[in-house]
């Protein structure tokens, strides 16, 4: 835990990249660059709506205060639950 708080007091404001990190460790990470103030918003493009899901679930779990806002996948139409045929 010290390495990730000295991790989160180093970054510095702007975009930061993070790769290969565990399903559910990710959320922690992200989460506390937005709770600790380091970024003050994030953007998070998740490869489907599942993904999208877990990642919501996980912020909740490890962040509760934040607010995430999710929006369905560009090539759907409102209401609708099917993706068009390629």
């Amino acid at each position: 835990m010290i390495a990730l708080d000295q991790f989160f007091a180093a970054a510095q404001p702007g975009r930061i990249t993070i790769a290969s990190a565990p399903e559910g460790h990710d959320a922690f990470v992200l989460g506390g660059l937005v709770a600790r103030g380091t970024v003050p918003l994030l953007l998070h493009i998740g490869t489907d709506d599942a993904r999208m899901a877990r990642l919501a679930a996980a912020l909740a779990f490890y962040h509760p205060g934040l607010e995430v806002l999710t929006f369905p996948a560009w090539d759907c139409l409102p209401y609708d639950r099917v993706s068009p045929s390629p």
